[in-house]
């Protein structure tokens, strides 16, 4: 049988994903399911997903997708060894739409199924989730990164669970992040460990934390509405950056970074539909002058109001102060430069208006997570290479 670390890195696997992740014996039967109130699937539905592990039950220790008629989207990993003779770790399934009434008829039509499991079936499916395409494709690959990383390795007793202490449950966490709500940074800061995945390796344990933790994310931005370019794009930018670091010190503090940036991203969309008319012109005022000297009362004077009238306004509508705002917008410009200039350090600072190479640094590291520099060592893209 698998060890409880095994059974903890499931259940993580099926908060992060939001998909049903179950264990299955040699012989087809469940011993573990996560979450542990979903229906289990019908047993005509069951079959087909019999079949595919007896498929690739000779493909041991490598993740299979699988695709059926029935609509549903699962991967499926066979895991075998002295200690677990024949089991079946099974992730989904999933749907890319809605499946309705119409469409199960016909799924019952065409197998010949017998039409009392009519109802079951509708129930089942009415509990899965879905997803978008390119949701199953980020989920493979995530899942490849964390499932290959412990493959080779003996998951060691964890004394303490990686758990959110300070909220009543997960869906309290994933409510206040959709919302936008500051108070789920609050949440996650005073307990960072939200999830238990480990190997031997300890750089590779943070590294397993911060992909399902990315994964999670992910998920819950799309929800909030953000366009899934945009959260495949950042998710990728963080996944990419982690995969090439190995000091564990800076894989630690990029989680905070992963946090502030995705939640920044729900609360950007929100508040981009309930902007006020003063609150979108400085904004647009700000990120048209990012080199130019921005301050309160300069961009008060350009709108012709108050600045403490401003001030509240901006603080009010955006949860943030217009400095706070414009150091943002100077530091995606940043990243901007540092990927595809050759400015240097120093050359960028006193472009977007910082008084010093070392405050541009600390402000950047403080934002992103990592340091302009390791940023460039990474992104910079020449033009020479380019070409």
């Amino acid at each position: 049988m698998l060890t409880h670390e095994w059974y903890y890195l499931l259940s993580d696997c099926a908060a992060g994903f939001n998909t049903s992740v179950a264990v299955y014996t040699d012989q087809f039967k469940i011993v573990r399911q996560y979450p542990a109130h979903l229906q289990s699937p019908p047993k005509i539905i069951r079959d087909s997903l019999i079949a595919c592990m007896e498929e690739v039950k000779d493909q041991p220790d490598q993740l299979h997708l699988f695709s059926n008629i029935h609509y549903q989207h699962f991967f499926v990993y066979p895991l075998f060894s002295r200690k677990n003779n024949g089991l079946f770790i099974a992730f989904g399934p999933v749907l890319l739409g809605t499946v309705g009434r119409k469409q199960l008829e016909k799924v019952f039509i065409q197998n010949q199924w017998d039409e009392q499991y009519e109802e079951a079936v509708m129930r089942y499916y009415q509990q899965l989730p879905i997803v978008l395409t390119t949701q199953v494709k980020a989920m493979e690959k995530l899942l490849n990164v964390v499932l290959t990383s412990i493959r080779d390795n003996t998951l060691e007793e964890n004394a303490g669970r990686d758990r959110f202490q300070s909220l009543e449950n997960r869906q309290d966490f994933h409510q206040l992040f959709l919302e936008g709500n500051g108070k789920a940074l609050e949440a996650f800061q005073m307990d960072e460990r939200f999830c238990s995945i480990i190997s031997n390796d300890p750089v590779r344990t943070e590294k397993n934390k911060v992909i399902v933790f990315i994964a999670e994310l992910s998920q819950l931005t799309v929800e909030a509405g953000v366009p899934e370019e945009q959260v495949i794009s950042l998710g990728d930018f963080y996944t990419n950056y982690l995969e090439s670091e190995e000091q564990l010190s800076v894989i630690k503090q990029l989680k905070t970074a992963v946090m502030k940036s995705f939640l920044e991203c729900v609360r950007d969309y929100r508040e981009s539909r309930l902007k006020s008319p003063i609150v979108d012109r400085a904004q647009r005022y700000i990120t048209q002058n990012l080199t130019e000297p921005i301050s309160l009362s300069s961009i008060a004077e350009e709108l012709q109001v108050h600045p403490n009238y401003l001030s509240t306004v901006f603080a009010k509508e955006m949860g943030n102060s217009i400095s706070q705002f414009i150091n943002y917008e100077r530091i995606k410009k940043a990243k901007e430069l540092l990927s595809i200039t050759s400015y240097t350090l120093m050359e960028i600072s006193i472009l977007l208006g910082y008084n010093s190479q070392s405050y541009f640094t600390r402000v950047f590291k403080k934002i992103v997570g990592i340091g302009p520099r390791e940023f460039r060592n990474y992104f910079y893209t020449s033009s020479e290479s380019s070409s």
